[in-house]
């Protein structure tokens, strides 16, 4: 290779200095066409999938297990068998009778009489061939005509719902008839109006009443409505933060109802009117065909849950209560629906 003479170093030693001072000129530009880029913030990037099938499968198994439950209905019936109901005892083994062949149900039965004469419950399914109609059929009435006596109507409604025959996490129906109010107890059967609300709230009760005869027959019978509506049904639905009962007059005697929740209905013939067997039935059944109705589509409700499906809001509020019953949160509920969106619509499910 040819040596470089003194001018070819000189102008080589030129260029080198002259793209150095052009380099430490440039560098300041380019920083500061960085710094106009904006930074990523951390809501411009993607978020990581925050889809856990664990989580998924432990909310869908919580969803089911409420669905699974809430589909068993427990039907308790508490029947005044004091004399004077001797023909209204039958009336309600017929709805007994009918009610057994729907699916899910599972009917109790009871029987209250004077509070010193206690109260008699049909829980353990061995009495009358497993058949609690036929066993209020071989009840009559079981006491005696003292009419000195006062009827246990709120000990025996406290002895019904503290049975495990009503279970919390179920659905749960309670049937009162009767005629007379509850009277002045002793002690062994004095139980306050406020222990009989609390036990509704706890077990999740609807809860049905049917008057058999006017209030007008006797003044024991007067205090039947009024303690059954005013100190037991109002108080429940106020707590519940459900609007006012409503009232509907009929021919044949007005109903008490409020429908949420939890429905309630008391019914007290007309004036000088006793209710007939066959209406009283009816009337039993009724009531009781409208809870099953509501459990089905409650049930249906949850299921569409546990796939992550919305439901309309009005339905989903009146869920609330039974979800948080089975510790399923709101947050769970939209949980499911990201992870069903995330799944491009498709059901998502888990297998147990």
């Amino acid at each position: 290779m040819k040596p470089l003479n003194y001018q070819e170093r000189r102008s080589a030693v030129y260029k080198f200095v002259l793209l150095g001072i052009f380099s430490l000129l440039f560098i300041p530009f380019v920083l500061f066409l960085y710094r106009q880029v904006p930074a990523s913030s951390p809501e411009s990037l993607p978020p990581p999938n925050p889809l856990d099938a664990a989580v998924v499968a432990e909310i869908q198994q919580k969803l089911q297990l409420a669905a699974l439950q809430q589909s068993s209905i427990n039907l308790m019936v508490v029947v005044d068998a004091t004399p004077g109901m001797e023909n209204f005892i039958p009336a309600v083994a017929d709805a007994i009778d009918t009610l057994r062949n729907v699916p899910h149900i599972n009917i109790t039965a009871a029987c209250f009489t004077d509070a010193s004469e206690g109260t008699w419950l049909y829980l353990d399914n061995k009495m009358a061939d497993k058949n609690p109609s036929q066993w209020l059929r071989s009840r009559s009435t079981l006491s005696g005509d003292n009419p000195e006596e006062a009827e246990a109507v709120y000990y025996a409604l406290k002895e019904a719902l503290s049975t495990d025959q009503l279970k919390s996490r179920e659905s749960n129906i309670l049937f009162l008839i009767g005629d007379a109010g509850n009277h002045a107890q002793e002690e062994k059967t004095a139980v306050a109006s406020e222990e009989i609300v609390t036990l509704l709230k706890e077990k999740k009760a609807h809860f049905g009443a049917f008057q058999v005869r006017h209030p007008s027959y006797d003044p024991a019978f007067g205090l039947f409505a009024d303690q059954i509506r005013d100190e037991i049904m109002v108080p429940v639905v106020q707590s519940l933060g459900m609007t006012a009962m409503e009232t509907q007059q009929e021919a044949s005697g007005t109903t008490y109802f409020k429908q949420g929740s939890l429905h309630f209905q008391l019914y007290v013939p007309a004036t000088d009117e006793a209710l007939s067997a066959t209406e009283l039935t009816t009337r039993m059944i009724t009531f009781a065909d409208a809870i099953y109705q509501k459990v089905g589509k409650q049930v249906k409700a949850i299921q569409t849950l546990s796939e992550g499906k919305p439901i309309p809001e009005e339905q989903y509020q009146t869920l609330l209560p039974v979800l948080s019953a089975y510790g399923v949160t709101d947050q769970e509920v939209k949980y499911l629906q990201t992870a069903h969106q995330a799944n491009g619509q498709k059901n998502i499910s888990t297998k147990h």
